[in-house]
């Protein structure tokens, strides 16, 4: 009630399921950065461009399908539908990464033992 009365000086219909969604939405997108950061400084990007394409196309058809019954509460689940889907999709693509060698990397070696006196 505070944030709509006071912050946004609103009052939107389906207040509650909104909020909810939205922090549902900004969650996803928390989970899926630091994966991203992952597939950047390994140079995926052609991958990362391929999978917001889908990923943005999907939501898009899921809030055209769900805004007209829903209203926005269908609009922000088609949001979260997308963000989730690239999600998945990110953390698909960095698990993949994890298995393989950095390009121009020596190979690990091991630390040497600590000597205690």
């Amino acid at each position: 009630d505070w944030l709509f009365a006071v912050v946004l000086h609103k009052a939107f219909a389906q207040r509650d399921s909104l909020l909810l969604l939205w922090a549902c939405v900004v969650l996803v997108a928390a989970l899926r950065d630091p994966l991203l950061h992952v597939l950047v400084v390994r140079r995926r990007l052609a991958e990362l461009t391929a999978l917001t394409l889908a990923s943005a196309m999907a939501a898009t058809a899921c809030i055209l399908c769900a805004a007209p019954r829903w209203g926005a509460a269908g609009a922000v689940s088609g949001v979260l539908v997308g963000e989730a889907l690239n999600l998945l999709g990110v953390l698909t693509l960095a698990l993949r990464e994890a298995r393989i060698p950095f390009p121009n990397t020596p190979p690990a070696e091991a630390a040497p033992a600590l000597e205690l006196p």
